[in-house]
């Protein structure tokens, strides 16, 4: 389905609410496995839809996704992915048009905090800790070399553009990066020690575990 034909919008007489957690890392980069990992795991929201893995980008019409200005391996290069925070008035209309959207679409119970993934994330830092005060960033970064591989199949762009095209997304995160609100991951980390990995980064991103179910009565079915 594609997305502009989803409806985007959840009628409601009441603006939702969100503390925002958005994971940041280019395509192949494992961001969809360590997504998938912290909320089965972590007391967060998510959003659940029918667009390329779930991607918040995909389900708003606020900012331009990724595929507007070329897609895997040539995005980042676009100065309309990396906006200037925009002034505070226009950035709270933003945030609440924002999370109208993605309300349609969120999942996984009643906890305050929202995770969002999308490639686009990581070179929009400093416009998304604007629009979203408070919210905490997840940098997920892979070997360039293994991403730049991967993503020759997503596009006809020889490896030495897609090798520029990282270089490029991860010096727009680290122009922003603040140690208060930000969280490096390697993917490489992650499998050596997904359990261990994913607790550092739900401690210093202030992640508490999901509850767990309570036990059925005593000889109940399962």
């Amino acid at each position: 389905m594609a997305p502009r034909t989803l409806p985007l919008v959840q009628p409601s007489d009441t603006a939702p609410d969100a503390s925002m957690l958005f994971i940041a890392g280019l395509h192949r980069s494992g961001t969809t496995l360590i997504e998938h990992w912290l909320t089965a795991r972590y007391d967060v929201t998510y959003l659940r839809a029918p667009v390329p893995e779930n991607e918040g980008q995909h389900l708003q019409d606020v900012y331009p996704t990724a595929r507007m200005h070329g897609g895997p391996g040539r995005f980042a290069f676009a100065p309309e992915m990396a906006p200037p925070p925009p002034p505070k008035a226009e950035a709270a209309a933003m945030r609440e048009r924002l999370l109208r959207c993605w309300a349609t679409w969120r999942t996984g119970g009643k906890a305050r905090t929202l995770v969002e993934k999308s490639p686009p994330n990581l070179t929009k830092i400093a416009w998304l800790r604007r629009v979203f005060p408070g919210a905490r960033f997840l940098i997920v970064t892979r070997d360039p070399r293994a991403v730049s591989l991967a993503t020759v199949k997503m596009s006809d762009l020889p490896l030495p553009d897609l090798l520029e095209h990282y270089h490029r997304a991860h010096a727009l995160a680290l122009r922003d990066l603040r140690p208060s609100d930000c969280h490096y991951l390697s993917y490489e980390a992650f499998t050596r020690d997904p359990e261990g990995a994913a607790a550092r980064a739900a401690d210093a991103l202030g992640l508490r575990p999901r509850p767990a179910p309570p036990n059925p009565p005593l000889g109940s079915r399962p």
